[in-house]
């Protein structure tokens, strides 16, 4: 069975709206704000059934209600696949719009997010091409064992696994489907 996945759609729908839920952000004494995951539904005009677990580095501004540019940009992305759904959790947990803000303690439990990989159909890696090697291998010691379910975006040179805000809407989603692959995925 092919595991390759080709756009259903042409063009990206700029009006898609995007409405996060369960992104419940909470104040911790040790880690500061973190949000744990963060859930999007749309009707993408399709009756596609896959459910999507998408992993990027850490949460920014995207809170219940209100989305930020990354998870716009990935919704309209899958919107283009004629996905219907993403629920994204990150290398870590904790909240800031930029990277040099994250407390490197509220490292997610990868483990502990067993169920949400087991009911997934894609796990998409959106984690960016560069940096984290050491947390990425943390998070691939329990993704292996999910392998046929791993995806990530190609970006128009060819390099992956893309982050959101550097892909464009020409990129590829496409099948991690080899050891080496996986180890391209920034943990080298």
């Amino acid at each position: 069975m092919s595991r390759e996945i080709h756009k259903a759609k042409k063009e990206c729908r700029s009006e898609l709206k995007v409405v996060p839920y369960n992104a419940r952000r909470k104040e911790t004494k040790e880690k500061g704000i973190i949000r744990e995951l963060l859930c999007v539904e749309w009707d993408s005009g399709l009756n596609r059934t896959e459910k999507i677990v998408a992993i990027g580095i850490n949460p920014s501004t995207a809170q219940d209600g209100e989305s930020d540019m990354t998870m716009t940009k990935l919704c309209r992305f899958l919107d283009l696949y004629g996905f219907n759904n993403v629920t994204m959790l990150n290398l870590f947990e904790s909240v800031s719009p930029e990277q040099s803000g994250i407390v490197k303690d509220a490292r997610t439990n990868f483990h502990a997010k067993r169920e949400i990989f087991d009911k997934a159909d894609i796990i998409l890696l959106v984690w960016g091409i560069s940096g984290n090697r050491k947390y990425k291998k943390e998070a691939a010691a329990v993704l292996t064992d999910y392998a046929e379910k791993l995806y990530c975006i190609r970006n128009q040179n060819g390099r992956y696994p893309a982050h959101p805000s550097r892909m464009s809407y020409q990129s590829e989603m496409m099948a991690i489907t080899s050891a080496k692959e996986f180890a391209m995925c920034g943990l080298r």
